[in-house]
Parts: C-alpha cells; structure tokens; sequence
C-alpha cells in the first residue's frame, strides 16, 4: 500500500514539475499561430504578426518588435514587454493585466476593450495610442509620455481606478466619462485634457497642470488639488464638493454652476473667474483673490471669506447669510441686491475702511442697489 501511494505521489510532483515547465517555455522558439510559423523569444522581430486569440500568457518578449501585429484576443496576461515596440498594433480586447510593460512604445496603437488591470506601464509611450473602454484598474503609469504637437492618448470611457500616473504628461488627452476614482495625478500634466463627465472623486492632482481643462459636469469630489494649476479652466456644473484647492491657481476660469460646498479655496487666486450660480456653502475662501470674479446668484451662506479679496467683484442677488467677513475687501464691488445677515459685525471695506454693516438679530438684509468706493 505504501509502495503505491509513493508512486501517486511520485506522479503528482512529475505532473506539477511538467505543468511548470510547459508554463515558462510554452511559448518559446518556433510557435504555428493562426497558420503562420512565429520565432517567439527576447528580441524577435514580429513585424505584422497575426497573433490574434492566441494564449502568450507569461511569455517573454523582452526587446519585441509587434509593430503593426495583429493582437486582438490575445492573452499576454503576466508577460515580459519590457522596452518591447508595439507601435500601430490592433489589440482591441487584447489581456495584457499584470504584464511588464516598462519602457515600452506603444505610438498610435488600438487597445480599445484592452485588460491592462495592474500591468507594469513606466515610462510608456502613449501618443495618439486609443484606449477606449480600456481598463487600467490598478495599473503603473508612472513619468508615462503620451503627448506630441497634436498627438495625444484617448482613453474615452476608460478604468482608471487606483491608476498610478504621477508625473506624467497626458497634455491634451481625451478622458471623457473616464472612472478616475483615487487616480494618482500628483504633479502630472493635464493641460487641455477633456474631462467632461468624467469621475476624479478623491483623486490626487496635487501640483498638477490643468491649465485649459474641461471639467464640465466632472465628480471631484474629495479630490486632492492643492497647488494645482487650474488656469482658463471650463469646470461648468463640476462637483467639487469637499475638494482641496488650497493655494491653487484658477484665473480666468468657468466654475458657473460648480457645487463648491465644503470645499477648500484658500490661499488660492481666482481672479476674473466666473461662480455664477455656484453653490460654496461653507466653503473656506479665506486669504484668496477674487478681483473681477462673478458671483452673481452664488450661494456663500457659510462660507468662510476672511481677509479674502472681493474687489471690483460683480455680487447680484448673491447669498452671504452667515458668511465669515471680517477683514474681507469688496472695494468697488458691485453689491445690487445683495443678500447677508449676520450674528457678528461683517465690515465691507471701502478705501477709506468705511461701510460697516451690522445685523444682531441674524435677519436677511437686501441691497437693492449700490456700488462701495
């Protein structure tokens, strides 16, 4: 009985030990796929190879060239591309998730549908790449490059969630209704970017550029973009609810319509930037710039506006119930029809210190016309 479990046992550790060997050279040297014979191995040139559908799975094409292959189906789910070149390949569905794609050129290639889920992608070049619908969930985009003059990467409808895109250049890309939950932007840049309806929430664009993005109807809720460049930006109906723009910069701007409640816009300058309509209950705007801004129907109930910078800003039928004043200039703001109240002095300074206006009993007061010099 002894003698015949040894031998079971024996057969077992061959199987495995025969399983594992399969795995590591199955796709070495010579391979018939789809008819054609294919020399797969580091550094083989596979120029307009059809792979379609075939299963690469660990394989290592370390110094590949796959220009213009055909890779659509193809599993290459835990392979080595490293400095691989798969410029103008069609791998729509293609699964290359946990794959090694370190320093690899991937210049105007189709990956729409592509599994890209915790692959290895630094220092990758992406431009004018598609990657509709891809997902990248938890994939390394680090220092990627993925812009050239007019070339830039579309990942329209695309997973990024957890994606880590630090330091990064993605100028004028196509994100478009793109899941970005928690993405990691810290000092990436976004310049021109389409976010429309795109989901930022709780993602880090610390430091990052996105000077002339459209983020019109995009979720940054939480999200982290504390010293960002948010110059000339179209941010229309944007949920910033919560977000950091502590010392950012956002002149010249669109947020007509944002949901800014909660947010924090310190220290930030927001010169000749549009809030018509923009909802900033309990908003902390103190120490910021709002020379030549609009805040015309915005709601700042709440909201903290100490020793802000109001001058010359345009505030018809805006709501300041509540608000936090003291030390605030609205020199030669445009007050019409103005609503605050207040349980504690609010001072609307003039340039001589001047209009001081005082509500103990916290009820609305309204400005039916009047402009402070």
């Amino acid at each position: 009985m002894k003698h015949i479990i040894k031998k079971i046992g024996l057969f077992v550790l061959v199987g495995l030990m025969t399983l594992t060997v399969n795995a590591a050279t199955r796709v070495y040297g010579w391979k018939t796929i789809n008819g054609q014979n294919y020399y797969l191995a580091p550094g083989s040139n596979l120029y307009g190879a059809n792979l379609r559908g075939a299963d690469l799975r660990d394989a290592d094409l370390n110094g590949v060239y796959l220009g213009s292959a055909n890779l659509e189906g193809t599993n290459l789910s835990g392979a080595n591309l490293r400095n691989s070149n798969l410029e103008y390949v069609q791998a729509t569905g293609v699964n290359l998730s946990k794959a090694d794609l370190y320093d690899a050129y991937l210049f105007e290639a189709h990956f729409n549908y592509a599994n890209f889920r915790k692959a290895n992608m630094p220092y990758v070049d992406l431009r004018n790449a598609t990657l509709r619908y891809a997902d990248l969930t938890d994939a390394n985009l680090y220092a990627v490059d993925a812009t050239y003059w007019n070339w830039s990467v579309d990942f329209y409808r695309a997973n990024l969630t957890n994606v880590h895109a630090n330091s990064s250049n993605f100028n004028a890309a196509n994100m478009e209704a793109a899941n970005l939950t928690n993405a990691d932007f810290y000092n990436t840049t976004l310049s021109g970017v389409r976010f429309y309806n795109a989901n930022l929430t709780n993602a880090d664009l610390v430091i990052a550029n996105l000077t002339g993005t459209n983020l019109e109807s995009a979720n940054l809720t939480n999200a982290n973009l504390e010293e960002a460049n948010l110059n000339v930006t179209f941010a229309m109906n944007a949920n910033f609810t919560g977000a950091n723009l502590n010392r950012a910069s956002c002149r010249d701007s669109d947020l007509a319509g944002a949901k800014m409640n909660h947010a924090d816009l310190s220290e930030a300058d927001f010169y000749n930037t549009d809030f018509i309509n923009t909802d900033l209950r309990a908003a902390n705007l103190s120490f910021s710039n709002f020379e030549y801004a609009d805040f015309n129907s915005a709601n700042l109930t709440g909201a903290d506006l100490r020793y802000a910078n109001l001058a010359r800003t345009f505030l018809y039928t805006s709501n300041f119930q509540q608000a936090k004043l003291t030390g605030a200039s609205f020199y030669n703001a445009d007050i019409n029809s103005m609503r605050v109240s207040y349980k504690n002095r609010a001072d609307f300074m003039s340039k001589s210190g001047g209009l001081n206006i005082l509500d103990a009993y916290n009820t609305p007061i309204y400005i039916s016309s009047g402009k402070i010099k």
